[in-house]
């Protein structure tokens, strides 16, 4: 085995630590990489010459908290013991108040960091440092973020930044309400994608004059199947929206059954929906069985036949069908 090999898979420590001192630069990452190299050996790499070897120390879990505070010195390493979940408290507060404020991926870990409580004042005091939009969208984004932030955020009049506050999970029924009536259609459409939606707003979405909108709503898990009914009657110019109500887990055996028969009256996307119909968990037996007549398509017979819906006897016609269709074309070959 050659030396950069056993650097990256040696469980050895006296290997290691010997490796740690040798003169090829890609041997020391290796070992510097290494999730099993003892901390002594990583304090001693993070002394070495080259940046790169450095990197990869401030980035291996084993690195003591001692000396990723000593490599914060260094701005350059900051990007990579942010990541570090070893990293003390006052080694990320520093972090964050010297490295670049356009290095937004800082907020991201702070945020993500299990040992910060989200309602701390550390999370609080970043917030007011890194105000730029990139850094507020990555706030808005996170479902650590306190709500009194989200509540800020949620004044701001950017919509690259109430897209993703819109799609909290952890966003307040006052502010999800609020966001609903946005002249934006995309803040809108991120509302109705919010499994946090209530009944109320996803009603009130579905009268939106935003087609993207109705597909969000289409789309979302919780949406009642009263308006998916709706949706499935609704002439479109194309079934764009249909076919994602065909997929809907809410979606009645009765809507589906309706939307397979005017499937082909969408002739863009008749495939699509027959598909989602066909997958569909709530799929009758009945719809099903017609489907397996009607269709002559190998692969859409292999979803019927994985439909939990599918009767014994409706399988095993399938497969008939199938051994049929292979015969046939082993004649013709």
């Amino acid at each position: 085995m050659e030396k950069h090999e056993l650097a990256i898979h040696s469980t050895n420590p006296r290997i290691l630590n010997k490796l740690a001192k040798d003169e090829d630069y890609w041997v020391r990452c290796g070992v510097a990489g290494n999730i099993d190299t003892p901390p002594k050996t990583l304090t001693f790499l993070s002394n070495d010459l080259l940046p790169g070897v450095r990197c990869i120390v401030a980035k291996n879990n084993n690195t003591p908290a001692k000396t990723l505070d000593l490599m914060a010195k260094d701005e350059t390493m900051h990007r990579y013991i942010i990541e570090n979940k070893n990293a003390w408290i006052k080694t990320l507060r520093h972090i964050c108040l010297n490295t670049n404020k356009h290095y937004f991926p800082v907020v991201y870990y702070i945020l993500e960091n299990i040992k910060i409580k989200p309602d701390s004042k550390f999370v609080f005091d970043i917030y007011k440092y890194r105000n730029e939009y990139f850094n507020k969208a990555t706030f808005a984004s996170s479902s650590n973020t306190p709500v009194k932030i989200l509540e800020d955020l949620s004044r701001s009049s950017d919509r690259f930044i109430l897209i993703p506050l819109a799609k909290n999970p952890n966003l307040p029924d006052e502010i999800l309400n609020k966001l609903a009536k946005h002249d934006n259609y995309e803040v809108r459409a991120a509302v109705a994608c919010n499994l946090n939606s209530s009944v109320e707003i996803l009603t009130l979405l579905s009268k939106d004059r935003s087609l993207t909108v109705k597909k969000a709503v289409a789309n979302n898990k919780n949406t009642p199947s009263e308006i998916l009914e709706k949706f499935s009657k609704y002439r479109y110019k194309n079934g764009d929206i249909l076919s994602i109500v065909a997929k809907n887990p809410n979606t009645t055996p009765e809507t589906l059954d309706y939307l397979y028969k005017n499937a082909y009256n969408h002739w863009r996307n008749h495939w699509r929906i027959r598909r989602h119909v066909a997958q569909n968990p709530n799929t009758s037996p009945e719809t099903l069985k017609r489907m397996s007549i009607n269709e002559s398509d190998s692969y859409m017979r292999k979803i019927i036949k994985d439909n939990p819906n599918c009767s014994l006897k409706n399988w095993k016609y399938l497969c008939a069908l199938d051994l049929i269709y292979s015969l046939n074309l082993k004649i013709v070959l």
